[in-house]
């Protein structure tokens, strides 16, 4: 019995590139959702295009170590927000809310969730 782990961790502005070695495709990822990854081409931001988030593989080999043909390897991960930028990020939506005429409140929390956890303190 093979124990099946969680998909790869994919985060909005890596690069990924194509498993093939013929194909020369690098996407950058532009938005994620629970099953679908919104991806761009790297190089000009043009084609935008929603993939599979199960394409994309933390290893270029397969659990038998045979080269994958199929799918995404990760090129370059997305710098991660400092501290103070996800405060910074977090202080901007409470404003943006406090100024709005109507506040959808489980967006906001949600959104504050996003900018905030898991801080490194």
């Amino acid at each position: 019995m093979r124990i099946r782990f969680p998909g790869t961790p994919v985060r909005v502005g890596e690069t990924w590139r194509h498993c093939n070695p013929r194909d020369k495709i690098v996407v950058r990822v532009t938005k994620l959702s629970d099953t679908r990854i919104e991806v761009v081409d790297a190089a000009t931001g043009k084609r935008p295009r929603s993939l599979l988030r199960h394409s994309f593989h933390a290893s270029p080999v397969t659990h038998t170590g045979a080269q994958r043909k199929t799918g995404y390897v990760q090129v370059s991960a997305a710098p991660l927000p400092t501290p103070e930028e996800r405060i910074r990020d977090a202080i901007q939506l409470v404003r943006e809310a406090k100024t709005a005429t109507s506040v959808d409140l489980d967006k906001l929390l949600a959104d504050l969730d996003e900018a905030l956890l898991p801080l490194p303190f």
